[in-house]
């Protein structure tokens, strides 16, 4: 299983309009959009990480890969 969270566009600030993508792949592969201008990127990857979790849950053995460090 693995998730990833991306932001668009990448540089955007604080007050801009951004899109925040959540998508997580295993046995069932799904992906999330926010679109907000409070969002950003870590929203993404945590986003990304919880779904993953809920999927890992219906399955005997899971494991998660992602490259999400916990850095701010």
């Amino acid at each position: 299983m693995a998730s990833d969270g991306s932001m668009t566009p990448a540089t955007a600030g604080l007050f801009d309009n951004k899109s925040i993508t959540c998508a997580v792949t295993g046995p069932t592969t799904t992906t999330f959009i926010l679109r907000d201008r409070s969002n950003s990127i870590l929203h993404g990857e945590l986003m990304g990480l919880v779904i993953a979790t809920l999927f890992a849950r219906t399955t005997d053995r899971s494991i998660l890969h992602t490259i999400y460090t916990g850095s701010s």
